[in-house]
């Protein structure tokens, strides 16, 4: 794994030795981990580290901020709503699972998880955030090129508008559009 595969996880499990285990399991992985006892705890920590870090896996039932609770908080806040959030957790009802994913989080895990499940699952969420910054950073670079304002900003991806003479009306693109795309819109606008 290059440095450039690795990450930074914040951890928040209230069990001690779950933890502890997650940390070593993702450490071992070569990401940096901070890890802390529960929500309240993680949300003090983001308040002073948000833009260096890639991902919070949390558990979802703790004592001081449950787990739905500090996503539910990071995903309405601006500052934290990119960072990309997976529950690993004990609650394997349908019900959390459905909550979790409406909350919007990247994955749903259940203990106990395979190692090796866990640390690829851990990179395939860092790998597409990591892809997402390079599609918004050649959106960036596109637009600038071509003179496009980027209007807005939804959920962290640029969005960019501009109209065509002969179109008559608006024309978008999202930051989850292809590069490809974006290149053959060059003729376009």
């Amino acid at each position: 794994m290059t440095d450039e595969a690795r990450g930074r996880v914040l951890v928040v499990d209230d069990d001690p030795k779950s933890r502890e285990l997650m940390a070593k399991v993702l450490r071992s992985g070569g990401h940096q981990v901070t890890a802390v006892a529960d929500g309240a705890d993680a949300v003090r920590l983001l308040e002073g580290a948000a833009s260096e870090l890639d991902l919070v896996v949390s558990d979802v039932r703790m004592a001081e901020m449950d787990g739905f609770e500090l996503c539910r908080r990071l995903k309405a806040d601006d500052r934290f709503r990119q960072i990309p959030f997976v529950f690993l957790t004990g609650q394997k009802s349908v019900e959390f699972k459905v909550k979790g994913l409406e909350l919007g989080v990247e994955d749903y895990l259940t203990k106990p998880i395979y190692i090796k499940e866990l640390q690829t699952r851990i990179q395939l969420v860092l790998d597409r955030k990591r892809r997402e910054r390079v599609l918004q950073a050649e959106l960036a670079q596109f637009a600038e090129r071509h003179g496009i304002p980027v209007v807005e900003t939804v959920a962290g991806k640029a969005s960019l508008v501009a109209s065509h003479p002969l179109y008559g009306g608006p024309l978008g693109v999202t930051g989850s559009e292809s590069a490809n795309h974006l290149a053959g819109m060059a003729d376009v606008v």
